[in-house]
């Protein structure tokens, strides 16, 4: 596409470039505050792409490892600043609890059931701390 691109230009040299002026578009930032103005938009930065993006991502349920990935963070904290959760997704979140354990489901926590044996030794469990469905 970028090849047929630079063939419409005729004679230009640059594949991106100012008709009026003939010079090379150097930074997005000129190009985004120019769209921004014909949609009359205000008050948008082009930082605020990168938070939309993020958002979005996690709430179509891509997790954050894939997410950092794509935005080029270092860490997982810094990808955190840019993800926000809305309170649509907080209620869908807490809604999943009423939904009904699978057949057989336990309901320890996964990191505690790899303890279970352990745990056996060192206390006794309460006869309601599994729920099964058999």
């Amino acid at each position: 596409m970028l090849s047929e691109l630079k063939v419409n230009n005729g004679n230009y040299p640059f594949l991106f470039f100012n008709k009026k002026t003939e010079k090379p578009l150097t930074r997005v930032s000129t190009a985004f505050c120019t769209a921004c103005e014909r949609a009359e938009i205000k008050g948008l930065r082009l930082h605020d792409l990168r938070h939309t993006f993020a958002t979005r991502l996690v709430e179509k349920g891509i997790d954050i490892e894939t997410i950092k990935s794509l935005l080029g963070h270092y860490s997982i904290t810094v990808t955190q600043r840019y993800t926000h959760s809305s309170d649509e997704m907080k209620q869908k979140a807490v809604e999943l609890l009423n939904e009904e354990p699978e057949k057989g489901q336990n309901l320890w926590h996964s990191c505690d059931m790899e303890k279970e044996a352990l745990a056996e030794k060192t206390f006794k469990r309460c006869p309601t701390s599994s729920y099964s469905t058999n």
